[in-house]
């Protein structure tokens, strides 16, 4: 179980790594905003081409080989960007690099987890997988700490770079290697087919697809620019950013579990999914006045809160919807608007604050998206309440 949450927490960090410095970086390369929203939008664009093809072509050989080509792919990606930071283009393609990694160690650290756990584990899986992205983003805060520390943003890479060593040498372990899936064992006989869905299960996926997209988009938005927010408005320096940086990710690291009781204690996740989503409401609207000190760091803690119970729900949707029997297609369908959402929103931020609107131009945008997604939250309730209950929520 830990060598599968680990890693997934190693793909998180590889991508988180970069918002704490992104500062640093952008002052001394001078990378376009645009650019270097795309920086971490390119993980998404890269998910949703390999994703798919990544899940079969390891069903087909095993889970070794794509391993292997993950922990190559995030090493070599880090060393790229290390050797020519100065050279933006290339830049983007080592986080590129690092995004094929992401995609694979996305798909097996979940999968290695699950079937890792005993049956009286099952709850603990569940809350690991949906911490992996904070924790990988704690991981990230706290690589860049000494970076900063010795002016020296390197050291934050060189950290991760001996975390995909570790990783890559338990993967290399007898218990390692018994853990990945082998591949599909060469039979005659017929595989039974994945049950798909009604119309109506059809529906609700897209509805919860659309509502992923538009939280993410908002969410990795959040988080890649808040450093350079607080740096640039908030006047702090690098250092005390990336620390209040790290409040709304604790939060939502402990609300991510709680979102889970919520809804294993029979409160709907359309009820839970809205209430979370108008947390974040509140906050866009706030960030146009938003105070400093211990106030703007309340409204962090807010932030959060809703951070942690949203997508707990969202990735719960599917077997809810399923009547807790959802396969691949089901989470496909969800996670493709998680990966759109992804893709769009660090650039179209930049974008919006890069031009006449500024920072609060972007926070009325995004407050204008979450708004419609509490409206599809709220749809999603709506469309479910004549149909008998599927699972908990």
């Amino acid at each position: 179980m830990a060598f599968g949450t680990l890693m997934a927490v190693l793909a998180a960090h590889a991508q988180f790594k970069l918002p704490p410095l992104l500062p640093v970086l952008t002052a001394a390369y001078g990378y376009p905003s645009l650019l270097a929203g795309a920086m971490m939008s390119i993980y998404a664009a890269v998910g949703l081409v390999l994703s798919i093809p990544a899940g079969r072509w390891m069903q087909r050989v095993g889970a070794g080989p794509g391993f292997a080509a993950a922990i190559g792919a995030v090493a070599a990606g880090t060393a790229l960007m290390m050797a020519a930071p100065d050279q933006a283009w290339l830049v983007l393609l080592a986080r590129g690099l690092e995004g094929v990694g992401f995609t694979i160690l996305s798909i097996l650290g979940p999968v290695v987890t699950a079937r890792s756990a005993a049956d009286h584990h099952r709850p603990i899986t569940t809350g690991l997988t949906a911490t992996w992205i904070p924790l990988g983003q704690i991981a990230g805060i706290l690589a860049a700490q000494p970076a900063l520390a010795l002016g020296h943003w390197q050291l934050a890479w060189v950290i991760g770079l001996g975390f995909a060593a570790i990783i890559g040498l338990w993967g290399l372990t007898a218990g390692g290697r018994s853990h990945l899936p082998a591949k599909a064992p060469t039979t005659t006989s017929v595989a039974a087919p994945e049950i798909g869905e009604t119309v109506p299960q059809r529906r609700l996926l897209i509805l919860g697809a659309a509502t992923f997209c538009l939280y993410s988009m908002q969410f990795i938005a959040f988080m890649t620019w808040l450093p350079t927010y607080l740096v640039d408005v908030e006047q702090l320096s690098v250092s005390e950013a990336t620390w209040v940086m790290s409040v709304p990710v604790v939060t939502l690291l402990g609300f991510n579990l709680l979102g889970g009781w919520l809804l294993r204690w029979g409160l709907g996740l359309s009820v839970v999914m809205t209430a979370a989503l108008a947390l974040q409401l509140a906050v866009w609207l706030m960030i146009p006045v938003a105070p400093g000190g211990w106030p703007g760091l309340a409204i962090l803690i807010l932030y959060g809160v809703g951070s942690g119970v949203a997508p707990t729900c969202l990735f719960a949707l599917p077997n809810i919807v399923m009547g807790g029997a959802a396969g691949p297609g089901a989470f496909g369908i969800v996670l493709t608007g998680r990966n759109l959402g992804v893709l769009i929103g660090p650039v179209l931020l930049a974008a919006v604050a890069g031009g006449a609107g500024g920072w609060s131009g972007a926070a009325w945008v995004f407050a204008a998206s979450t708004a419609v997604a509490m409206a599809l939250a709220i749809l999603i309730g709506l469309r479910r309440s004549g149909a008998p209950p599927h699972g908990p929520g």
